[in-house]
């Protein structure tokens, strides 16, 4: 991951077990209120579903509203940045609506890659806000262990194939939800880089993810610290 998006602050301050059921809280808060919010857009006052467009609009907005929040890391340097839990718990609001709009898209596009779909999804979105590869889907690639007992000798094409309609589906995904732009087609490999970028709302996105990732290793910690408590850790 980038590391100039990463800081030695920690994103919660957490001195006590109460700290850490105060956070925990508002973790559930923001989350459930996110998803109440993401699901009662899908369908009309008569319970109706809406038209694929008209959802996909109103849900991009739902997570811009959340993705323009600050991030933990912009509000961890607020002393009183708690208080304010609906701002400063936005991103478990976007953890959710990446999960619920995004990535559940994406497992009906690529079933059998669900467990690492939330993971390329960042790797991929890492390698648009910074690009330090010599094609996009390669840090993909490196994060990707493939087998083949059919094909023996071949698993470095086929790894690359799967990236190739990985980053695909993700970009379609994402043109969709406004995360990434796509001025016009291209190929991820050879000496002409793809005319695709992050969009202001996806560095955004992007951010809170990136966040949201910190906050789950960070809870960990603070659960090992803290054996009695048992807190859930899932973003998704």
């Amino acid at each position: 991951m980038d590391s100039r998006i990463q800081s030695d602050r920690p994103l919660v301050p957490i001195s006590s077990i109460d700290d850490l059921k105060k956070i925990l809280f508002i973790q559930k808060t923001v989350t459930d209120r996110a998803k109440n919010e993401m699901l009662s857009i899908a369908t009309d006052g008569m319970g109706n579903p809406k038209a694929a467009p008209v959802f996909v609009a109103e849900e991009r907005k739902l997570l811009t509203k959340y993705a323009n929040y600050p991030t933990m890391s912009e509000m961890s340097a607020e002393p009183d940045a708690l208080m304010n839990g609906t701002k400063w718990g936005a991103t478990f609001g976007v953890a959710i609506l990446v999960g619920g709009l995004i990535v559940e898209e994406l497992k009906r596009m690529q079933p059998h890659l669900e467990p690492v779909l939330r993971h390329m999804l960042l790797l991929l979105l890492d390698e648009l806000n910074h690009p330090r590869h010599k094609y996009l889907v390669e840090p993909m690639e490196k994060s990707l262990t493939i087998t083949s007992k059919a094909a023996p000798g071949k698993e470095q094409a086929i790894k690359r194939q799967v990236c190739t309609d990985l980053a695909d589906a993700i970009i379609a995904v994402g043109k969709q939800y406004g995360i990434v732009s796509v001025m016009k087609e291209a190929d991820y490999y050879g000496t002409k880089r793809p005319t695709i970028a992050l969009t202001p709302l996806g560095k955004r996105v992007f951010l809170h993810m990136v966040d949201a990732q910190r906050f789950v290793s960070e809870m960990g910690k603070a659960h090992t610290r803290f054996q009695n408590a048992k807190p859930k850790l899932s973003m998704s």
